[in-house]
């Protein structure tokens, strides 16, 4: 399994969460998502091929930035 950790600009409330745990768990191979508002990070665990850059391309189709990927 491997796991990415993304920064992201304007992660603020519940609905954003909610948000962006339903469209990056529609990428194939994606396990687990977690989000920690305070600290406006997504922690994506996932199998297979998926890419840094999907799941970036993700967030912004549903108008998230990210900052950095760390």
């Amino acid at each position: 399994m491997k796991t990415e950790r993304i920064l992201v600009a304007n992660l603020k409330t519940n609905c954003c969460e909610k948000t962006i745990k339903g469209k990056i768990s529609e990428i194939d191979g994606v396990d687990n998502v977690m989000i920690n508002q305070l600290q406006e990070t997504i922690t994506i665990q996932h199998f297979g091929n998926a890419k840094t850059e999907d799941f970036t391309d993700k967030l912004h189709s549903i108008g998230y930035r990210e900052y950095t990927i760390l």
